[in-house]
């Protein structure tokens, strides 16, 4: 995890842990308000790489963890995009979303499951993401805190997992 004098920051922490839009340093210089479905359309354009194989380590973890949980043969069915410095992070308190195809021959067609990653174990109901991702203040360094970085990911995947659950329960 990067380190700043002082400590760890949610920034820092969503960054390296979710990965950030792609967003043009005069738009990063100004986040204007964008309507929540319109904010969600605009984080999907922003990627960087592909959405069905995360670039940031914990993202890609948590994708295939879910994956597997939910018993995925193709891993495109899933996709996890991050809205770390855009409009859905700054005005909707969405660090980033799960999106599931549950119909091949419809790519609309899908459930979207999102996440708000923070480090303050007390932020109780102060969130809009469907779930929370709370982290230690110290950080969670996958080489060095392998154990708790591991358990981090099942247990966020196993939540992740009965929310798309109960959604598709809900449309079917």
């Amino acid at each position: 995890m990067a380190y700043r004098e002082g400590g760890y920051t949610g920034k820092l922490i969503e960054h390296e842990m979710l990965g950030v839009a792609h967003l043009e340093s005069a738009a990063r210089a100004r986040i204007e308000y964008q309507p929540y479905q319109q904010a969600l359309k605009s984080a999907k354009e922003r990627q960087p790489g592909n959405p069905s194989d995360p670039k940031a380590r914990f993202a890609n973890d948590l994708h295939a963890t879910i994956c597997e949980l939910m018993g995925l043969e193709d891993y495109n069915q899933l996709r996890f995009y991050t809205s770390v410095g855009s409009s859905l992070d700054h005005f909707h308190g969405i660090d980033g979303f799960f999106e599931l195809s549950i119909d091949e021959n419809n790519p609309a067609d899908s459930i979207v499951v999102t996440v708000d990653i923070t480090m303050n174990p007390n932020k109780g109901d102060q969130y809009k993401a469907d779930h929370i991702i709370t982290v230690p203040t110290d950080g969670l360094d996958p080489k060095e805190d392998k154990e708790a970085f591991a358990a981090l990911v099942k247990s966020t995947a196993e939540q992740i997992t009965k929310i798309f659950e109960s959604q598709m329960a809900a449309v079917a």
